[in-house]
């Protein structure tokens, strides 16, 4: 892709490209009038730069949601009795269909699978509630989507239920309960965050070894946030609001110094502005930087859920994808030496003793939803 070209040059030499950028926070493309005209002003370059989007990202994440956009146009889906929609973490999608496909089981030939990278967004699932279509069988679902929207939430609660399988207690004993009491979501594995510190930056400041003392007021205008990791970035403010109140989201802001994808954090330079990023654990592993330090923090790295949830009318007819999706197997794929912790009973995610877990807590989102929405709303923007 030629980046020196315009917008409006490239949209039309690929139609899947407008949609993205849409889908990327470029909502006046929507609108054909302004396509046509500002579109022929803007080369992508400049536009990128706008939105302090990492190019070779860009191209990452393009190529990845083309890619779906094209095998999904090539699925034979005639015959199909049940859905299986949803995103899962972008490192583990390929694995976990190349699987699918060493599976000979008639029942999962059944099924139609369409899972997408998390980094797409669940929106091909979610608008499908709003426009009141045909529903998935069953949903994944990484970050909190079907949480946060109220109207979504009471669709799922309503229609949707949690497989009885059980969760490995070590994560109990790493301080999250992930069972959910009402019974509507399963939880597959986790995404932790954890800090990446950059030791030339931090100018006579000590490392901060929890969210308590990187909230306290020390490292001002010094943090970096995965803004462009919705996931990760919602994880972040339900989970903090949750621990430390709205107290603790204006302290988060007070130390905002910049948003960057977790893929330009790990390759920092020594200059950089920014003391702490926020980033999760699976790409903290990259670092190769020596002024780069990964810190877990004590009081627990927090985490963002991978959902799994199951139409109440189909779930009888869903057994064998529901063992597939909670076998040992799978989650060996899912932890993958810890980067993504598998709740699977006899998955080893080769943690450390001492790595904790910093949970939101089911109370919060079975019970104080709209409050929580309401008072983030005043700091940050879910």
């Amino acid at each position: 892709m030629d980046f020196n070209k315009t917008v409006f040059e490239l949209c039309n030499e690929n139609e899947k490209l407008r949609e993205f950028l849409i889908s990327k926070g470029f909502e006046p493309l929507k609108n054909d009038k302004l396509f046509k005209t500002m579109a022929k002003m803007i080369k992508l370059k400049d536009a990128l730069k706008m939105k302090n989007i990492d190019r070779h990202i860009f191209m990452e994440e393009f190529n990845n949601y083309n890619g779906v956009i094209l095998e999904d146009e090539n699925i034979e889906k005639e015959g199909k009795k049940f859905i299986v929609e949803g995103a899962v973490p972008c490192p583990i999608r390929v694995p976990l269909m190349e699987n699918l496909k060493e599976i000979s089981d008639d029942k999962i030939k059944e099924v139609d699978f369409d899972l997408r990278s998390a980094n797409l967004g669940l929106d091909f699932v979610t608008q499908k509630f709003k426009n009141k279509e045909k529903l998935p069988d069953l949903i994944t679902s990484a970050g909190f989507d079907l949480v946060l929207d109220e109207e979504i939430f009471e669709e799922i609660e309503k229609n949707y239920v949690a497989p009885s399988n059980e969760f490995n207690e070590d994560f109990i004993n790493r301080g999250a309960d992930l069972k959910d009491p009402n019974g509507v979501f399963y939880m597959l594995g986790v995404v932790p965050c954890v800090f990446i510190v950059n030791k030339n930056a931090l100018g006579g400041r000590g490392i901060p070894k929890s969210w308590e003392e990187l909230l306290s007021g020390e490292f001002n205008n010094k943090i970096t946030i995965p803004v462009s990791d919705l996931d990760m970035y919602n994880a972040i403010l339900v989970t903090l609001y949750s621990k430390f109140g709205l107290d603790g989201l204006r302290k988060l802001k007070d130390g905002f110094y910049s948003r960057m994808h977790p893929a330009q954090m790990v390759k920092q330079k020594n200059d950089s502005g920014a003391c702490v990023s926020l980033c999760p654990y699976f790409f903290a592993n990259m670092i190769k930087n020596e002024s780069l330090e990964l810190v877990w923090p004590e009081d627990g790295a927090i985490i963002s859920p991978i959902f799994m949830t199951a139409k109440k009318s189909s779930i009888d007819n869903l057994k064998e994808v529901i063992d597939y999706f909670t076998s040992q197997r799978i989650g060996e794929i899912f932890s993958f030496n810890g980067k993504f912790p598998s709740t699977n009973l006899r998955v080893d995610n080769n943690l450390r003793d001492d790595y904790k877990f910093l949970w939101a807590s089911w109370d919060l989102l079975n019970n104080k939803r709209e409050k929580m929405k309401k008072d983030i709303s005043k700091v940050f923007e879910l």
